[in-house]
């Protein structure tokens, strides 16, 4: 029997508040015969924690809409896409564009060739301004229709050649940004299939797409859009090689891109927010802590707070991993208790991820502080989490750090079917890193060691292989989402953890004091 397709569910749960109001008026006004079951149907899926059709059709069970249910849940899906376009006809410039073509069929089959030029004009100057060149060559078309159509006498022979050679030019730009689009996705589909890049020869697929001339210069992209996707490609590139200044320079060129067209940061507001967190990410890298303060600042102003899901999580967890790379562990404690009655209201695969996200920063900020057991706790999030897929980057981290809090526990017999189930997993995956071996045959052979001295010793001899390996770009994966030579040098010295890593931060923080960041501009 074919399982019901819970579309519907996703479409509704993906509302907004606004959206779901604006629904139940549009609702009121175009559903046929003001049939209020559709809307109570609507009520009942919002009310829904996970779809159930069964549940659904005993719930309505001698009501008229249940005769053809999966027609019923059709039309009310189509009612909710009408309500959307409604809802985002003005702001959303995709949807103006085509509601002016529309209006151009529309009054050219009536006859009314001036208000059609009129409407077609107001359309090919969005179309100019926004960069949509493949909508703007939809209305050419159409102009070489109504220009045929007039009267011969209104047609100028220069007006002719006008617009073939506008044409010309637009399918040029178009064929510019289709070889972007092309190698955007390419290089995408490789960082998907690839995951994690182990060494310079993993990137050499991506290298080919990054060298090619489009890519050389900038002066090759025309617009904004292949602008961004330049710099994008760019970005993307020096991440997976571990060169996050260059990952720096990059993102700061996007967010001065968006910063020079107020336009496209009102029509691209989301993209513009996810470069800004990306910025921010490869901020906290580089401990460029100023220009972190700054543009966060423009996040939170940016950012609908608890509305948007996706970015409230985000935003919480770039404030987190701020606080514990600058050595606020205080602030980030007390932060943590603030936020995490929140998490549970958000729900989706993607907000799993980010939580997880989330989880393991509090999982390692609790490790900073010598709190194992809570630790524990919250790194359990992630590794039990079902819904979520164990090639993410945080699960492999999640890992490794188990491994090291079973350890400060002095869970030994628990250590040894952790550490067999954690080399099946080593071995499943094809990118193995060698700070990974270490930790794991240093954990395994540190039951067979008799004394202190040799305890002693194998972490001077795991810190020593760990300082030589640590000047390898791909090996400052695994050493960034958790200082191991200070928490081998906090055994060694018998000293705090957190307070070692704080001690690292002091050159950092007094150069950051002398830095002006840059100011951050806002859409207006």
């Amino acid at each position: 029997m074919k399982t019901p397709s819970d579309d519907l569910y996703q479409l509704v749960n993906s509302l907004t508040k606004d959206e779901k109001i604006y629904f139940k008026k549009y609702a009121s006004t175009n559903i046929k015969a003001g049939d209020k079951s559709y809307v109570k149907l609507f009520d009942s899926i919002i009310n829904m924690e996970e779809y159930d059709d069964t549940l659904l059709k005993e719930e309505f069970r001698g009501e008229k809409l249940i005769n053809h249910f999966w027609k019923t849940k059709n039309y009310l899906y189509k009612i909710i896409l009408r309500s959307l376009q409604n809802f985002h006809s003005e702001k959303m410039i995709e949807l103006r564009i085509n509601n002016a073509h529309n209006n151009m069929i529309l009054l050219f089959n009536r006859g009314l060739y001036k208000q059609c030029r009129k409407v077609l004009d107001k359309g090919k100057k969005m179309c100019y301004d926004y960069e949509m060149y493949g909508s703007l060559l939809k209305i050419l078309s159409f102009e070489r229709k109504l220009m045929t159509t007039s009267r011969l006498s209104d047609i100028k022979k220069e007006d002719i050649k006008k617009h073939y050679d506008e044409v010309n030019k637009t399918t040029d730009k178009i064929k510019i940004w289709n070889e972007y689009q092309y190698n955007s996705t390419r290089l995408f589909d490789l960082i998907k299939k690839k995951g994690f890049v182990k060494n310079i020869n993993d990137l050499q697929d991506l290298k080919e797409i990054i060298e090619q001339p489009l890519y050389k210069n900038i002066n090759n992209a025309y617009s904004f859009e292949t602008k961004l996707s330049f710099y994008n490609a760019h970005y993307f590139y020096n991440y997976l090689a571990r060169d996050y200044d260059s990952c720096l320079q990059y993102s700061k060129k996007m967010i001065e891109l968006f910063e020079s067209s107020s336009i496209k940061m009102k029509s691209r507001y989301d993209t513009y927010i996810k470069i800004i967190t990306n910025y921010l990410e490869v901020c906290l890298l580089t401990s460029n802590f100023e220009s972190f303060k700054s543009y966060f600042k423009v996040l939170k102003l940016l950012s609908p707070g608890l509305k948007n899901s996706n970015i409230f999580i985000v935003t919480v967890n770039l404030e987190l991993e701020y606080y514990i790379k600058s050595g606020e562990y205080e602030t980030g404690l007390k932060f943590i208790n603030q936020i995490l009655p929140f998490l549970d209201n958000f729900k989706g695969e993607a907000n799993e991820m980010r939580k997880c996200s989330f989880y393991y920063n509090v999982a390692y900020l609790y490790f900073l502080k010598n709190n194992f057991s809570v630790s524990l706790f919250y790194l359990n999030k992630i590794l039990n989490n079902e819904k979520i897929k164990d090639e993410l980057e945080v699960f492999y981290y999640a890992r490794l750090l188990n491994l090291l809090i079973h350890y400060e526990l002095g869970n030994y017999k628990l250590l040894k079917y952790i550490l067999k189930s954690t080399y099946r997993f080593l071995s499943k995956r094809q990118r193995v890193f060698k700070t990974e071996k270490l930790i794991y045959y240093f954990i395994r052979s540190s039951f067979r060691l008799g004394s202190d001295d040799e305890l002693n010793y194998s972490f001077y001899k795991l810190r020593h292989k760990l300082e030589e390996i640590s000047s390898d770009p791909f090996e400052r994966g695994a050493l960034g989402y958790i200082d191991l030579i200070s928490w081998l040098e906090s055994k060694i010295t018998n000293r705090h953890f957190s307070d070692l890593v704080k001690e690292k931060l002091k050159p950092v923080l007094q150069i950051e004091k002398e830095v002006t960041p840059h100011q951050a501009k806002l859409p207006l």
